[in-house]
């Protein structure tokens, strides 16, 4: 069972320098306050300040309504695949926080995890702290095509936007569509770059790719949307075919 704080706890471990830089800048702007004499100073310090203490309380508030408060690990979007999965892959970038939920709804589940980490490709020191947590290894998603195995369902959760590039998404996805038995489906869970995830977390909305982003990515990888919706304004979840 999750924690009641374990998704923020999360975020804030493997994102700490950014909390941590957004102290700092709130503790320079108030040490630099006495010698800030004339109005654009004070109003630049003033506008770093609120910036940082926003983005930073705001970030955690959304996060925790997000992974600790809605239905996202609740998993009542996988009501959305027709039939109950029963052959699984779950691909991620080497923290894997979904496969015991998945287990404990789904206790006859044939689960497979694989991870799509390359190092040169996700530079993310965020991905490499998290990994170093759970400390724990899949195989890559190549070695299921070479087994020549299929799926039913296939999940990339909160994970494919690691690939920054288009090509690599498109490559990638049309790879995992090949592993999908006769009417089997994708799901992809996914934050936006959007006006909700702008108000959040400020930049770092653009780790995120838009809408328009995963749907030409999806087309380049001749995959059919059979259905998409919002879990909260900040996820999308795209049902493949």
């Amino acid at each position: 069972m999750r924690s009641r704080f374990e998704g923020v706890a999360n975020v804030l471990r493997f994102n700490w320098p950014f909390y941590a830089a957004a102290l700092l800048t709130l503790i320079a702007a108030l040490l630099a306050w006495p010698w800030a004499t004339e109005l654009w100073q004070q109003a630049l310090l003033l506008l770093a300040s609120f910036s940082a203490l926003y983005f930073a309380i705001a970030s955690l508030l959304v996060t925790h309504w997000i992974y600790d408060r809605s239905d996202l690990y609740q998993l009542s979007w996988l009501d959305q695949l027709q039939r109950q999965p029963q052959h699984v892959a779950l691909v991620h970038a080497g923290f894997d926080d979904l496969s015991p939920l998945l287990r404990q709804r789904y206790p006859d589940l044939a689960l497979n995890e694989f991870d799509f980490y390359d190092a040169q490709k996700n530079p993310e020191p965020s991905i490499q702290r998290a990994r170093k947590r759970q400390q724990r290894l899949s195989p890559s998603f190549a070695a299921a095509a070479a087994d020549g195995r299929q799926f039913d369902s296939i999940l990339l959760f909160l994970s494919a936007h690691e690939m920054r590039r288009p090509e690599d998404r498109a490559s990638f996805l049309t790879a995992s569509a090949g592993l999908l038995a006769p009417g089997g489906r994708m799901v992809v869970v996914e934050h936006l770059r959007n006006l909700a995830n702008l108000l959040a977390y400020g930049p770092g909305f653009l780790h995120f790719h838009s809408d328009s982003a995963w749907r030409s990515s999806f087309r380049a990888a001749r995959l059919q949307i059979e259905n998409d919706f919002a879990l909260t304004p900040f996820v999308r979840v795209y049902v493949l075919q």
